[in-house]
C-alpha cells in the first residue's frame, strides 16, 4: 500500500540518515563560516543550532552538495543577524576582534601546564641559594 512516503536514499528515512552523517562531518564547517562572520563563539553555536533545525526541516532531495547547502544557510542566517536591530544598536568603540576560540582538544589543558610550571619554580626556588635565585 503506498501511503506517499518513498523509501530508500531520498525517501524521509534516507534522508534523515544522510543529513545526520553529513551534519557530524560538516558543523565544524557550519560553526566556523559562523564564528567568522560574527566573532563570538555563543551566537556562532545558535547559528550552527538553527541551521541543524532548519537542515532537520527541509526537503534535501534535490541538494546535490549537503555541505555548500548547510555553508550557505549559516552564512545567510549570520547576515540576517549582523542587520538584525540588536546588532546596530550594539556598536562597539574601538578596533573589533573576534573572541578567542580555543581549539586545542582540551580548553583546560594551558591552566593545568601553567600551575604544573608554577609548582616546579616554587620547588627549584627553595632549593636555591638567594643568590642563584636573581
Amino acid at each position: 500500500m503506498d501511503n506517499g512516503h518513498t523509501s530508500g536514499p531520498f525517501g524521509p528515512s534516507g534522508q534523515q540518515d544522510r543529513l545526520g552523517a553529513g551534519w557530524e562531518t560538516y558543523r565544524p564547517a557550519v560553526f566556523g563560516v559562523a564564528y567568522r562572520l560574527l566573532g563570538s563563539v555563543a551566537d556562532a553555536e545558535d547559528v550552527t543550532q538553527d541551521v541543524w533545525l532548519r537542515a532537520a526541516g527541509a526537503d534535501l532531495r534535490q541538494v546535490g552538495d549537503l555541505r555548500a547547502w548547510l555553508v550557505t544557510v549559516a552564512a545567510r542566517r549570520c547576515y540576517d543577524i549582523l542587520r538584525s536591530a540588536r546588532v546596530r544598536r550594539e556598536t562597539y568603540v574601538g578596533p573589533w576582534l573576534p573572541e578567542p576560540l580555543l581549539t586545542g582538544p582540551d580548553a583546560a589543558e594551558p591552566v593545568l601546564v601553567d600551575e604544573s610550571v608554577t609548582s616546579a619554580m616554587l620547588l627549584i626556588m627553595e632549593e636555591l641559594s638567594p643568590p642563584e635565585r636573581v
